[in-house]
Formats: structure tokens, sequence, C-alpha cells
């Protein structure tokens, strides 16, 4: 095994594998939260679950770059501000920014906070090293044991201990 590698198996392990945990728990749940509320035509909270879904989506592109551990939203703000032009969090900074208040947002407000966080997601997706399926859902909770044991397996084969995936919760 090469040098690269072995780094690019150990960047898997220690920063794909907690930023997939994240965009499962954060990402795809606000998404679900944007969905229902478009169906319930409720385009206050469509925006408010934009926002949150922003933030979880900065968080998530923070984990893949080596932070550790559950954050809190004014963090997660205050390294989205400090992003530079080119660098995906700048995007992210961008929306951040965009976005309408979510009280008395109108239904074009709400299309466009939610298309605008669509593309954030496309965004986040393409950093990550693998396909995604759909863990969280408007309609329900679909639980998926199977990539976490896989990244578990990984990490034993690196002789790196268990990930304690409660952690980046927040």
């Amino acid at each position: 095994m090469t040098r690269a590698s072995e780094w690019d198996t150990w960047w898997v392990a220690n920063r794909a594998a907690p930023a997939t945990y994240v965009y499962f728990t954060y990402v795809q749940s606000s998404l679900g939260d944007m969905d229902a509320a478009t169906v319930d035509r409720d385009w206050e909270t469509v925006v408010a679950a934009a926002a949150e879904a922003v933030t979880s989506i900065g968080y998530c592109l923070l984990v893949l770059r080596g932070l550790e551990g559950n954050t809190y939203d004014g963090e997660v703000a205050i390294h989205l501000a400090d992003a530079r032009p080119g660098d995906p969090m700048a995007e992210v900074e961008s929306t951040r920014r965009s976005l309408p208040e979510a009280v008395g947002a109108s239904r074009e407000q709400a299309e466009t906070a939610r298309a605008a966080v669509r593309r954030l997601t496309d965004l986040v997706v393409a950093e990550l090293p693998s396909a995604l399926p759909t863990v969280r859902a408007s309609d329900g909770f679909f639980p998926s044991v199977r990539i976490a044991k896989d990244y578990e397996n990984l990490r034993k084969r690196l002789g790196l201990p268990p990930l304690d995936w409660i952690q980046w919760l927040h």
C-alpha cells in the first residue's frame, strides 16, 4: 500500500464516515422537513428548514475537512464567514446570507430557498466518497446500518478503534 492510498483510506475512515453520519442525521432530515412543508404549503417552514439544511451542509463540509466532534450553529457560521472564494464553503456562506427570513416567507421565496439548498446538497454529496441512499425522508425514517458497518470494518482493517458516532450529534 502506498502512502497516498493510506491517506485516502484514512480520510475515508476518519472524515468521510462521520461526515456521512452528519449528512444522514442533519442534512437529510432538513431536506425531509422542506419536502413535507412544501406539500403542506407551509412556506415559512420550508425556508426555516432550508436555513437548517444550509448550516448542516456547512457542518458536513467541516467534518470532511477535519472538524472532530459536535459543534454549534454559531461555530459553523464563523467557519462559513471565513471561507475563501472558490471554496465550496464560500458557496454555502453565500447561500446562507441570501436566504430570506422564514417569518412571512412567500411561496416564491420558499421555492428559491429550496432550489438553493438542492444545489448545495449536490455540492456536498459530490465531496463524499460514495453514493448515499435516502435514510431519512419526509414520509418516514429508513434506517441503514450497512454503511456504518462498512466504515467500521474499514477502521478495523486499519487498526483504528470504532468511531464514537455520538460525538457528531449537536
